[in-house]
């Protein structure tokens, strides 16, 4: 990704996600400087020789790998019958744990290509709608490439 994000974040979600001046969400990883692995979250150092590391944005673009309803009483100020799984992304070696948009859900199934978005979902402690990372069924094709 070339170009530095416009748009600004709240900070709980700044240190680790980026918007392209499109709205696209992007994630903050690393990449060690010996080696091509990816790293997210991102880390100043990495791998068993502490080497340093650079930022590397990576657009939230997925399939997704397995997903569920959960039914008990949530977490973190969710609404109750939220969603979570698991989605491989299409431009790094990365599986992300993540929430994904409710009303979208029941549409989506293993396999299904999904892109990272930005929503009010849920509240915290002081009843404000919290803006989450949730993944959505992704409404063009997907890049197949890997930095």
């Amino acid at each position: 990704m070339t170009g530095v994000p416009a748009p600004e974040l709240p900070p709980e979600l700044a240190a680790q996600f980026a918007l392209a001046a499109d709205g696209t969400v992007l994630l903050r990883a690393s990449r060690p400087a010996q080696g091509d692995a990816v790293i997210f979250p991102p880390r100043l150092y990495a791998g068993d020789g502490l080497d340093t590391t650079t930022e590397v944005l990576i657009p939230g673009d997925g399939r997704v790998n397995c997903l569920t309803r959960v039914r008990v009483r949530p977490p973190y100020g969710l609404p109750p019958g939220y969603v979570i799984g698991f989605v491989d992304l299409e431009a790094a070696p990365l599986r992300l744990f993540g929430l994904f948009a409710p009303e979208d859900a029941d549409s989506l199934a293993p396999g299904s290509r999904v892109r990272l978005s930005l929503m009010p979902l849920g509240t915290d402690n002081d009843a404000t709608p919290c803006l989450r990372p949730v993944f959505v069924p992704a409404a063009e094709p997907l890049t197949e490439t890997r930095p």
